[in-house]
């Protein structure tokens, strides 16, 4: 009986330039290597800058970064977290997997923050090196069609694999500019989602062409982005659901593929059914929410999708939204936009979106490969996603838009030059450079971790002189950038003081609750500068920790003119307006409300244009128990 490679051998009568070679690797000064680890290698460099240079500077953590390494030490001390990260919208996130991820390095650090940052690091190396090993994988998912109407897995064609590493590693790098300077070490979950994405569509990929590792991959990692933010819930699907179908599509090749790589195999569904499993596992925390009903958090989530209020933002502002990316000022570029995206979804042509679509339709007309179809599903779904934002549009909503045009671009163009090799090799290797001096130009200017770092470790010094009598209960003055309450309390805890919330904030913090009759103190903490000064007028309360701009005679006076104002607002029914008692354009804001001292507010409104923004006015006010201040005006609670 011949052996299979002989029957293999003659039965492949192919021109030996379109059959498969062997998984490709390179000699570099006499030492043979996949070159892919190479190229990941240098992309690495951002995180590790970052890594090195806060390390070691004691960053104290604030808001919602806090509020995260507060859970991560739940999850390592036996509290078994079951729901993700809260939300403005009065419902937590699905899952709590990355809590979990984060343990052991909690356990490393004894809950510092240092051990938070090394987390981060580590979660964003991974996630490069998934990119670039799920890349090398992808032989041969480049060139002309094997059959007319079909969809192809690229089998017969060799690729350009380091081409794809390349490229593919770019785009992971831009996606990290996209997300800010630091987001390679910073634990906000709309960063670590955001670097799901590229390895998330390639696994999907290569789980389309049958590769058991890269559909575990995808299962992984289509179980972990929805835990973390709830709006890749609808990428995920759409996209697994499409390679799924495309795997089933695949015909096995004639051919053994050469040991090593994965092309053209047909989807196993074992290997699903395992993968499968694994995902299951990844939920179980969610699931034992569910069926004890401790929380009822999904029902508050699917209450909340299916109503419609407030109203979705709709496909027009959806396409603008998207058309932001391709315009020639996308955040890849510029960096994220704090001021969110109306502005940016009004003054965006739709010309831009108009063109990426042309040419998506244009390489799919002259080749239905597996990369450019998933592709095409994750730009329809990220539109459609887009047109359901509710609320203020803010930027880090949608993190996943640039990753997307870009890929979108990529697979495109790179449909339609195929056989220019040389060609390819050359841009993806200026892609690459480009984006890694990007990227670390961009994470070594950065001068702290979480936008209001300095000013909350500030406060956190401050409170290291003080030493609580007894059992501590943080409340709220005010909310406006929040991240001082949160920020106070992981480092009270990393203390060992004995502090807590009002248990109606337990959903965000995690069980941290107390019951305030058991208070010895009472410790308002506030971020912005006019609740501060309120904070201050009752005099049987005492400053134990502030943070103003301003010398002692320009405070004094901010104060004594926020707090006469404030009354005003009181006494004329328009509490609303008070948050704009720190804003340079206070005149503005109060000139056509009638009962105000017009000399006070234009005195303010020098004084506020000294004062630099939100985050450089702020405190905490310390009273007893059975003193507490009358917190009249309305909160912006957690």
């Amino acid at each position: 009986m011949r052996s299979r490679v002989a029957t293999c051998q003659q039965e492949d009568r192919r021109p030996r330039s379109f059959r498969p070679q062997p998984a490709a690797t390179t000699t570099l000064r006499g030492v043979r290597r996949p070159r892919w680890r190479l190229l990941t290698t240098a992309a690495c460099l951002p995180v590790i800058v970052a890594l090195a240079r806060f390390l070691s500077r004691g960053v104290v953590l604030d808001g919602d970064q806090a509020v995260f390494a507060m859970q991560a030490h739940d999850a390592a001390t036996g509290g078994f977290p079951t729901m993700g990260l809260y939300s403005w919208n009065g419902w937590n996130h699905p899952g709590p997997v990355a809590f979990y991820v984060y343990a052991p390095f909690d356990w490393l650090s004894d809950g510092a923050a240092w051990g938070t940052l090394l987390a981060t690091g580590a979660w964003s190396l991974v996630t490069m090196v998934l990119v670039g090993w799920l890349a090398s994988r992808l032989r041969g998912s480049v060139g002309p069609a094997s059959g007319e109407g079909r969809i192809d897995s690229g089998y017969r064609h060799q690729t350009f694999p380091d081409s794809l590493v390349a490229t593919c590693l770019a785009i992971q790098l831009a996606t990290w500019i996209a997300v800010g300077g630091v987001g390679v070490i910073d634990p906000w979950t709309p960063n670590l989602a955001a670097s799901l994405v590229v390895p998330f569509l390639l696994a999907a990929w290569g789980m389309a062409e049958g590769d058991r590792g890269a559909t575990y991959a995808a299962v992984i990692l289509g179980a972990i982005a929805p835990q973390l933010h709830v709006g890749y819930s609808a990428l995920v699907g759409v996209c697994g659901a499409a390679a799924l179908v495309i795997g089933w599509r695949h015909k096995s090749p004639r051919v053994e593929p050469p040991s090593g790589t994965n092309e053209g195999q047909r989807l196993s569904w074992p290997t699903v059914a395992k993968a499968t499993t694994v995902g299951v596992v990844l939920w179980l925390p969610v699931i034992v929410d569910v069926v004890t009903s401790r929380t009822g958090n999904l029902s508050e989530l699917a209450r909340y999708f299916r109503s419609g209020t407030p109203p979705p933002a709709g496909i027009g502002e959806g396409l603008r939204i998207m058309a932001g990316e391709i315009s020639p000022v996308p955040t890849w570029i510029t960096g994220p936009r704090p001021q969110g995206l109306f502005l940016e979804a009004r003054q965006s042509s739709l010309v831009w979106l108009t063109g990426l679509v042309l040419l998506v339709g244009a390489a799919l007309i002259r080749r239905r490969s597996t990369p450019l179809i998933i592709a095409a599903f994750a730009l329809v779904t990220a539109t459609i996603s887009c047109a359901q934002l509710r609320g203020f549009r803010y930027h880090y909503l949608v993190y996943w838009r640039a990753p997307i045009i870009l890929l979108a671009v990529v697979a495109a163009i790179g449909t339609l030059i195929v056989k220019h090799g040389r060609s390819i090799e050359a841009i993806a290797g200026v892609a690459l450079v480009a984006a890694l001096v990007a990227a670390t130009w961009s994470t070594g200017r950065a001068d702290q971790v979480t936008r209001y770092g300095d000013a909350i470790g500030d406060l956190a010094h401050q409170l290291t002189a003080q030493k609580p009598t007894g059992r501590v209960l943080l409340e709220l003055g005010d909310g406006g950038v929040v991240g001082a309450l949160p920020g106070i309390l992981h480092d009270l805890q990393l203390r060992g003081a004995d502090v807590g919330v009002q248990p109606g904030i337990e959903w965000v913090v995690g069980d941290r609750g107390i019951d305030p009759a058991t208070a010895d103190e009472v410790w308002f903490v506030t971020d912005n500068g006019w609740s501060f000064s309120l904070l201050t007028q009752d005099g049987r309360g005492t400053v134990i920790a502030s943070r103003s701009p301003y010398d002692a005679t320009s405070e004094q006076r901010v104060r004594v003119l926020q707090r006469d104002l404030a009354g005003q607002l009181r006494a004329v029914g328009r509490p609303d307006a008070i948050r704009a008692l720190d804003s340079e354009l206070v005149a503005l804001a109060l000139g056509d409300i009638a009962g105000l001292d017009a000399a006070e507010i234009g005195e303010l409104a020098d004084l506020n244009a000294r004062l630099g923004g939100s985050g450089k006015r702020l405190g905490v006010v310390k009273f007893s128990p059975d003193v507490l201040p009358d917190v009249w005006w309305p909160l912006n609670a957690l």
